[in-house]
């Protein structure tokens, strides 16, 4: 779903330079299955469209052809986390086995064989993406290099294992993170109900529309899971962190968001036997150091002094500054303007 919103944009309005896939539910193998599909039933829409007399639409697709590369497979530490397979076990809960005709040939692994320092073979543009045979973090640190700086903005949507070379030289500059953080809200969530998607979507697959029968499955049957496990028998929501992200990414300069009044010092928890995963921050009434300019302030040289502060919770120049999103333009805005752009 949120793959879809840049790929159905204007070509001036955003270019998908590289796509790289990682493990998260479910193991690397099947997210990157899921991706050719998408690349697979995008090329089939298009053509029925154009058959039907339809507005094509989809111009980044079009002219953008991204690289897409294999990302991290494993933790960086540690055993896999066993995958939940809420979704199904490929993600999309198991759209694979309905719809088969929309998978890549059974070989499609041998697109992304390591070719040492062969150059990046280019697929038929048809096909409307560039495999790499190269490490995704290596793609990534080379768009770094080749690009003007601050030209370019990465989405995290998923384990930020693939992400730790770039972490490691350039921080959380420029990258934009799927997770819903400290509480639920309007911008972590946006859930839209069931009942509003099938009005929205039927009519498309009715018509033919490949991309509405497609998504349509895994959409609706991920509705079914989640009625499955409720208690109650109120209408299922879906949330959409990982579509709102791509929002946020190709509107975030149109003055129509709100962050924290300053970056927080946001943490993962890696350890706990309960908690692992969760975001921490330090609720404490407690002074954070500063260079000093401030009677109520720690100086920063006190800094990694301060008697119980191991983890530097009150040291500036530890942990992380994030800027978290507060507010955003709306559910209802999200979800119409997500239907309009995908299914036209």
């Amino acid at each position: 779903m949120a793959l879809l919103l840049p790929l159905s944009a204007p070509s001036d309005e955003v270019d998908i330079s590289m796509i790289s896939v990682t493990y998260g539910n479910v193991p690397r193998t099947h997210c990157a299955r899921n991706v050719l599909t998408l690349f697979n039933v995008l090329e089939k829409e298009l053509a029925w469209r154009r058959q039907a007399g339809k507005p094509e639409g989809y111009h980044v697709l079009q002219t953008s052809l991204p690289i897409v590369a294999l990302g991290a497979e494993h933790p960086l530490e540690g055993e896999d986390l066993a995958a939940d397979y809420f979704c199904g076990e490929d993600g999309l809960q198991n759209v694979y086995k309905a719809y088969p005709h929309f998978s890549p040939a059974k070989d499609w692994p041998k697109l992304f064989e390591d070719a040492g320092d062969v150059a990046v073979e280019t697929v038929d543009a048809t096909a409307g993406f560039t495999p790499s045979k190269h490490p995704a973090h290596h793609e990534m640190l080379r768009f770094l290099r080749e690009n003007p700086e601050n030209s370019i903005i990465i989405v995290a949507m998923g384990p930020f294992t693939g992400l730790r070379p770039y972490l490691a030289q350039h921080g959380f500059n420029h990258v934009i993170s799927t997770h819903p953080i400290i509480k639920p809200s309007q911008v972590s969530s946006h859930p839209s109900a069931q009942s509003y998607f099938e009005q929205q979507i039927k009519p498309h697959v009715e018509a033919g529309s490949h991309l509405a029968l497609w998504t349509s499955f895994f959409i609706m049957a991920t509705f079914d899971q989640i009625t499955s496990l409720q208690v109650t028998e109120k209408e299922p929501e879906l949330s959409l962190h990982d579509p709102l992200t791509i929002w946020y990414a190709m509107t975030r300069d149109q003055g129509v968001w709100e962050s924290t009044a300053k970056p927080e010092d946001l943490r993962v928890e890696t350890t706990g036997e309960w908690t692992r995963g969760m975001h921490v921050v330090d609720k404490r009434n407690r002074k954070i150091a500063d260079d000093g300019s401030t009677p109520t302030g720690v100086s920063s040289e006190a800094a990694d002094n301060i008697l119980g502060d191991d983890m530097g919770w009150l040291n500036p120049n530890k942990g992380n500054r994030i800027n978290r999103l507060v507010k955003s333009p709306g559910v209802d805005v999200f979800r119409e303007h997500w239907i309009q752009r995908v299914f036209g």
